[in-house]
């Protein structure tokens, strides 16, 4: 089962405090979690919700499949 949010707060804080590139602290949160750092890169793009506690749920403000739309041009005063 892939933590999510604890291996993203791990890579945060191995490379902040200690210094290592981002490959590294992502490579290092992976193994603590006894996973390699492309399963849960590949998990975490296909949105793979059943290998792991980490729940997206939609916004219920926003109605399914709404798209950001581009603000409309202002109208002329005639």
């Amino acid at each position: 089962m892939i933590d999510f949010d604890r291996y993203e707060q791990t890579a945060a804080w191995l490379e902040y405090c200690d210094g290592m590139s981002r490959f590294e602290a992502e490579t290092e949160a992976a193994r603590r979690q006894g996973l390699k750092r492309h399963e849960v890169k590949n998990a975490n793009r296909i949105g793979d919700t059943t290998a792991s506690g980490h729940q997206r749920q939609a916004d219920a403000r926003q109605p399914k499949n709404n798209m950001p739309t581009v603000q409309p041009a202002p109208q002329k005063e005639n």
